[in-house]
């Protein structure tokens, strides 16, 4: 008499399916290949279109992806409300754009010297903040943006003043009339992919689920043994490090690099892509990025109409959905499947 092997299952005895390593390794990179084939998707429908306003804007909506997806680090992950990371920007523009202007326009070597910047203005600012909470942490961050901004106007042998940095050299073929498009759209676009990877990785990494302890509860971070000031510290830092990319793919695509354009009002308009994406998500800054500069763009030349239906916009998707357009999916899977399950 033959036996015939049941499938486990689970205390409740519902039946436990398995999978194999195949389909976890597929799972696994299914992230990455769906960035990668978004991006390329996205690039060559631009250049086919090959129209100029067209392309511009999707190599500035990438541009703020790449700033938005970095910010995500320590605004999303790990919950800290940094109002000065405009800092970070600013540093990677200015480092970028007075090494090309001065001593080698490489591009490896700015878009190294700007992270390194940003990074290093982070970790400095994470040292004076971290160890205090909620609304002294935004203060003394805030301070950090408006000292950084007001630098930059002063010191003018180094920073040309309010004039600021002009004719910075740009990349591949481009002039200040006219982008290369065929080299900025890879560049940018590929950037966001890339990114949002890594992103994803961070988010399901023991760094990631460590991130997520600090955010929800602090005390019991700290229970558990967590060196709570440290990891802040290194999230700060890795926002710090993308968004001195960040500037340097502004200083050399716009070859300007004034202080204005790194005014305290930077910083709310990656904090609302954030939140209007939903942070944490990785793919949620980058929604958010996409509409607001859609927003922005369309309405260009009517500032206060555009903040207005940008604010209005963040508080109907908020009322919605808490945690943004990506939160807001989530929610409408879980039901479909909850459905689908009766």
């Amino acid at each position: 008499m033959s036996a015939v092997a049941s499938a486990p299952t689970s205390p409740s005895g519902a039946v436990m399916t398995t999978d194999s390593p195949r389909v976890t390794s597929l799972r696994k990179i299914r992230p990455a290949v769906t960035a990668v084939a978004l991006a390329g998707i996205v690039v060559w429908i631009t250049l086919i279109k090959g129209d100029q306003a067209i392309s511009d804007y999707v190599v500035m909506a990438a541009m703020y992806a790449v700033m938005a997806v970095g910010y995500d680090f320590t605004i999303g992950m790990t919950r800290q409300f940094a109002l000065g990371m405009n800092a970070c920007v600013a540093v990677g523009a200015y480092a970028a754009g007075l090494l090309a202007l001065k001593v080698t326009p490489n591009p490896l070597l700015g878009a190294l010297l700007a992270c390194a910047f940003g990074a290093a203005v982070a970790f400095a600012t994470a040292l004076l903040a971290v160890r205090v909470r909620e609304f002294y942490f935004a203060v003394l961050t805030l301070a950090v943006g408006l000292t950084a901004q007001n630098l930059a106007i002063a010191w003018q042998t180094l920073t040309g003043g309010a004039s600021g940095l002009v004719a910075v050299p740009g990349l591949g073929d481009s002039t200040i009339v006219k982008p290369d498009f065929g080299f900025w759209l890879p560049l940018t676009v590929g950037s966001v992919a890339i990114l949002s990877i890594i992103g994803l990785w961070v988010r399901d990494s023991s760094l990631g689920r460590t991130f997520r302890t600090i955010a929800r509860d602090e005390e019991l971070a700290k229970a558990f043994g967590i060196p709570v000031g440290r990891y802040r510290t290194l999230a700060m830092t890795m926002t710090g490090f993308v968004l001195g990319y960040g500037g340097f793919l502004y200083a050399r695509y716009v070859q300007f690099v004034v202080p204005d354009s790194f005014s305290l009002g930077l910083t709310v308009t990656l904090i609302l892509m954030v939140y209007l994406g939903g942070r944490g998500s990785i793919w949620g800054p980058v929604i958010g990025a996409v509409l607001v500069r859609a927003i922005t763009r369309g309405l260009q030349g009517h500032g206060e109409v555009s903040s207005l239906v940008l604010a209005c916009v963040l508080i109907g998707v908020l009322a919605l959905f808490a945690d943004g357009i990506a939160g807001g999916v989530r929610a409408a899977q879980r039901q479909l499947r909850q459905r689908a399950d009766r």
